[in-house]
């Protein structure tokens, strides 16, 4: 039997006295991708963290291609939600891309770059469509170019799971198709898991989404409206649980396995 790319047992995870995921469970198999939804404050950020090593379960087991979250880390890209960096320091793009071949390890404020990692960088770019923009200052792009260098530095480990915690937030609708193009294209390579609010992205991202609320549940594709806005509504967040039953409202669209 294959063994699963991610596998996610039992689950649970606190800051402090805030219980934020619950038992969760789920598995993921090779060059699956898909999307995470679920309302603010139901936990996406927070697993994701949990599958890069970031955070520890206070619960449950992680493996990841077969080993722990931090073994695993060099194989995964991370793309998060903010960039913190100072407009004013003189970067360019192909120095924010060569950081993410940086060792935490190893990390030198004036690191050496061998040709080979040079033309690592240049194939990354490519792959984001900025061939080319090498020497561009990173502070004269625009919102949706950064984020595809941010996509191109997460892809110089060359991972085999590309992690990204809403990619699309505050950019334009023109931007937000070319990401997305991005993102159509990385799915043949590996396994791309996105967090995201913007329901009209999720079918371009896999067959089926998971919802996360506290715990997590599958859903096939395509959504149907009403599931989507007992999913993201105030009053009927729903928090899913193995006997199919939900802690508030009324959620009998779902199809639990």
């Amino acid at each position: 039997m294959m063994e699963a790319l991610l596998a996610v047992e039992g689950v649970s995870f606190a800051y402090g006295r805030e219980r934020v995921l619950r038992e969760v469970s789920f598995s993921v198999n090779e060059q699956e991708s898909f999307c995470l939804i679920g309302p603010n404050g139901g936990g996406k950020s927070t697993l994701l963290k949990l599958l890069l090593g970031m955070l520890k379960p206070s619960d449950g087991t992680i493996s990841v291609l077969g080993k722990s979250p931090l073994k695993a880390r060099r194989e995964i890209g991370y793309v998060p939600q903010f960039m913190h960096y100072d407009p004013h320091f003189p970067v360019t793009v192909a120095d924010v891309v060569l950081l993410g071949a940086l060792e935490k390890s190893h990390f030198h404020p004036f690191p050496r770059w061998s040709r080979e990692l040079r033309e690592r960088a240049q194939h990354s770019l490519r792959q984001v469509d900025l061939a080319g923009c090498e020497r561009l200052p990173f502070r004269e792009l625009s919102g949706g170019q950064r984020q595809r260098v941010l996509i191109a530095r997460a892809l110089m480990t060359q991972p085999r799971i590309l992690l990204l915690d809403e990619p699309t937030a505050n950019v334009d609708l023109a931007v937000e198709t070319q990401l997305m193009d991005t993102l159509t294209s990385l799915q043949e390579q590996m396994t791309v898991i996105m967090v995201t609010h913007d329901m009209g992205l999720v079918p371009q991202i896999g067959s089926r989404a998971l919802c996360v609320n506290r715990r997590a549940h599958w859903h096939e594709l395509p959504l149907a409206p009403e599931m989507i806005q007992d999913i993201y509504s105030g009053g009927q967040r729903i928090e899913h649980n193995e006997a199919t039953l939900h802690s508030q409202g009324d959620h009998s669209a779902c199809s639990h396995d």
